[in-house]
């Protein structure tokens, strides 16, 4: 598995109980804080890179529906230039 970056998300026990939760942060930089309903940390890791890897794919088809329509270009033409 690969090394987790600044700011992608975390797993953590709360002092409440045993089961782990994630936390991550969206492109907007809201955090988002959820149960794994599982106590072992290697699946509680693979829920967490689901939900970054499903809010990277959502992002990734706004970017790319934008392009297709051309709008990046209508709001920022000096930008490619």
């Amino acid at each position: 598995m690969s090394k987790p970056k600044k700011r992608d998300g975390a797993v953590y026990a709360r002092s409440d109980g045993e089961v782990l939760w994630i936390r991550y942060w969206d492109r907007n930089g809201k955090a988002h804080r959820e149960s794994t309903h599982t106590v072992d940390w290697d699946e509680a890791n693979r829920k967490l890179r689901e939900r970054l890897h499903h809010n990277w794919m959502v992002n990734q088809s706004a970017v790319d529906q934008m392009t297709a329509l051309g709008s990046c270009d209508d709001k920022h033409p000096q930008s490619l230039s």
